[in-house]
């Protein structure tokens, strides 16, 4: 028996490596070529089953069980025999078979299994003793007399299981068996070897055989049996997709409940036993047994599995995978949309209808109101008609630069509310990544916060505080309120931040080394500040965010207006709204008195907070008033809008373009400008960075304050040195000039405005 189990071991194992083989090949080809594979993955072959149930599966098994039977009675109840003490526990092979389905939980590696089995537990029962004194009426002979009885069990069962995948291929189970014995039948012979002369006498007849029992039911015997099963097993594929897979596989069943109370009771029995010999009763009763009869068996065993989805996928990393999800959401977003579009084109009709009755009336008093066209403007100026809006989103990367310097009112040492100040319970919540991405005059407000948390982070970093003035007034030569303004910035950084009082030196003077002009008000405030520096670049270095850009084809969108006013006008308004997430959005909205321009352009390159961020129509309107409190209303019209997301341009392998955007300040001396060191250190990591075949554009911007020629001037001096500096000969530099981006009215955001924005667009195909 025992080499019989070892050959089938070792047939198992041979087909193991053999199949491991066969398929180890075409498995590493794919995985070797990964990205060539899914650059050319067609996107909807590669979604189909991206998101589908790895773990289904659905098989048949087979194989050979190793059975334990542990046997505690005489005989059956009603089965008489010579036999006088307990048959002995028996271990024997056999066979198995049945279905099998797997399938995981959600987004888990848990899963459930239902397994429908055939077990063949069969054995042979066989005690030897001598022959009983009964037979001869003396003491027991010492001829041995053979007891055999021989089970036919077959077990149907149902196997519902936990199940846990420890790796892709390797599975542990753990449930239970409930088994019904379709066959629990026996037959039972006593015999006498052929060696003796001694022989049973049967009806005047001699025999070497007698109580042969034919085949019958067991009595009572349960036809129930419930065990304790678990398990494991590990998947090989057989194909390229790993749709077929074999398995090979070891489950022991524990058999924890008896199979019937099945021997007869003890007084029928001791009349067999020898009491010659000093037996006690406890004797007596362990010779006899209490009737139990329990069955544990391992098997081992091969499935064929087939799987609905792949199983190999290469392709698709977790984050492929992720990207995937969040493209069908959008994918999903859009059909609803689209619904929702077809509703509102017919209440739009249902509306003009309305509104073309009620012009057709207007037009009898002389008012009228139109939307004359509706064109798209190209970078070059010309006009396209019909325009389709295309939002095309793109990978972005934003740098942020940092003004190293706190401004102070007039007279004062107490920093500004407008400061972001933190108690010290609260430093370890704030985080940098939440300052990234804001506007730059945002993320400045949080500058107290940030030159903490870096001076935090970095145990080397002295932080230098250079108090400041605007020498003129009541501020002239007061060398003390400058002192007293670094300190309040470094009670604060010691209090809050707990940066030792070592790290932070403390300098003073007049006014900045590079000052504004005092004779403003608007340079002395520039002037009225803090100076701050490091040792460590990493103090005040820009943040860098990464983001993903919405760019607008065409950039502009303009509209032709067409007012009569009859009596006068009095107002009108054009306003552009979108549906998004089932609420109506403003997305741009004109509106004037008494004159009204002949055409509005909606500038979508500048404005990019304007830019839809639904797949929806827009929807244009445009209305009037006139003196007489008349209202016009021109007919609804509407402009078509397509998304084109990034994820879903990478995994169908189109062209694209990659967006990083570089703000420059820190520019000294208006005439005859330079940079800073820290603003020079990022124009010298990008120029390190550009590829040949970037695209750069450089637009320069200015305060709107004072004279705007001169601001523009000095805006067009700062984007030639960004230029020569990066050394790029053929960038195109767009003069903006004067600018409300940030505010004007205060210090810092004068200063954030005279700013060069660099933007490179590098092609990723």
């Amino acid at each position: 028996m025992t080499s019989r189990f070892t050959g089938f071991l070792s047939l198992v194992l041979t087909v193991i490596i053999l199949q491991g083989a066969q398929t180890l090949a075409p498995t590493l080809t794919l995985a070797q070529s990964d990205t060539s594979t899914t650059s050319r993955i067609n996107f909807d072959d590669l979604t189909a089953d991206a998101d589908k149930p790895l773990f289904i599966r659905y098989g048949i098994f087979g194989g050979v069980n190793f059975n334990y039977h542990n046997v505690n009675f005489v005989e059956f109840a009603g089965v008489p025999t010579c036999c006088s003490s307990n048959y002995s526990d028996a271990s024997i092979m056999s066979w198995h078979g049945g279905f099998l389905f797997e399938s995981p939980f959600t987004g888990s590696r848990l899963g459930w299994s239902v397994r429908a089995s055939y077990t063949n537990l069969s054995v042979a029962l066989s005690k030897t003793e001598p022959l009983p004194s009964s037979f001869n009426s003396g003491p027991p002979l010492p001829v041995p007399v053979q007891h055999t009885k021989n089970l036919t069990l077959g077990l149907l069962g149902l196997e519902p299981m936990l199940t846990y995948r420890a790796l892709d291929g390797l599975s542990l189970y753990a449930g239970v068996r409930v088994g019904y014995f379709l066959q629990r039948s026996f037959d039972y012979i006593e015999r006498i070897p052929d060696t003796t002369d001694i022989v049973f006498v049967v009806n005047g007849e001699k025999k070497s055989s007698r109580n042969i029992i034919p085949t019958r039911e067991i009595p009572n015997m349960n036809t129930i049996n419930l065990s304790l099963l678990g398990g494991i097993s590990y998947e090989i594929p057989l194909d390229a997709n790993g749709k077929w897979l074999v398995a090979p596989e070891a489950f022991f069943a524990w058999g924890g409940l008896p199979l019937g109370n099945l021997t007869q009771p003890a007084a029928n029995l001791i009349s067999r036993i020898d009491t010659t010999n000093g037996r006690d009763p406890d004797a007596r009763n362990r010779i006899i047994g209490d009737g139990s009869w329990f069955i544990n068996n391992l098997r081992v065993s091969l499935s064929l599995r087939y799987s609905p989805f792949r199983t190999i996928r290469p392709e698709l990393t977790p984050a492929l995978q992720e990207t995937i999800k969040q493209i069908k959401k959008l994918d999903s977003a859009i059909s609803v949309e689209r619904v929702q579009n077809a509703k509102r084109l017919q209440q739009v009709d249902s509306i003009n209808k309305a509104i073309t009755q009620k012009v057709a009336e207007l037009k009898k008093v002389g008012i009228s109101v139109n939307i004359s066209k509706i064109v798209g403007v190209d970078a070059d100026g010309r006009e396209i008609p019909n325009p389709k809006l295309v939002i095309e989103q793109f990978r972005k990367s934003v740098t942020q630069p940092i003004l190293p310097a706190v401004f102070f009112d007039e007279s004062s040492f107490t920093f500004p509310s407008r400061y972001r100040r933190l108690k010290a319970a609260d430093r370890n919540t704030f985080k940098l990544s939440d300052v990234g991405g804001k506007s730059n005059l945002e993320a400045y407000r949080q500058l107290l916060n940030v030159v903490g948390k870096r001076m935090e982070d970095n145990a080397a970093a002295v932080l230098f505080l250079t108090g400041c003035n605007a020498n003129v007034g009541p501020e002239a030569g007061n060398q003390k309120l400058s002192e007293q303004r670094a300190q309040a910035i470094s009670d604060y950084l010691q209090d809050v931040w707990k940066i030792p009082t070592k790290r932070i030196i403390i300098q003073k003077r007049d006014l900045p080394e590079n000052p504004a002009s005092s004779a403003d008000a608007n340079g002395a405030a520039e002037n009225r500040r803090v100076d701050m520096s490091s040792n460590l670049p990493e103090i005040f270095a820009p943040f860098k965010t990464d983001q993903i850009a919405r760019i607008a084809n065409p950039p502009i969108i303009r509209f032709g207006l067409e007012i009569n006013a009859g009596a006068g006008l009095k107002q009108w308004n054009l306003e552009v709204t979108q549906f998004a997430d089932d609420e109506s959005v403003t997305l741009k909205e004109a509106s004037g008195t008494n004159t009204y321009p002949p055409q509005v352009d909606w500038r979508l390159d500048l404005e990019p907070n304007t830019v839809p961020v639904s797949g929806q129509d827009l929807t244009v309107q445009l209305g009037m008033t006139d003196i007489s409190n008349k209202n016009g209303d021109a007919p609804l019209a509407s402009i078509p809008v397509e998304q084109i997301n990034v994820q879903k341009k990478e995994l169908d392998g189109k062209a694209d373009k990659r967006i990083d955007v570089y703000d420059i300040i820190g520019f000294t001396n208006g005439a005859n400008p330079a940079l800073d060191e820290i603003n020079q250190k990022t124009l010298t990591d990008l120029k390190a960075a550009l590829k040949p075949n970037a695209t750069v554009v450089i637009n320069a911007y200015s305060e709107n304050v004072g004279d705007a020629a001169q601001n523009k001037q000095f805006a067009q001096k700062r984007a030639d040195l960004v230029a020569k500096t990066l050394g790029v000969a053929n960038a195109k530099i767009n003069v903006v000039g004067p600018t409300t981006i940030h505010d004007n009215q205060a210090a810092e955001g004068r200063i954030y405005n005279r700013f060069v924005r660099v933007e490179v667009q590098t092609p990723t195909k």
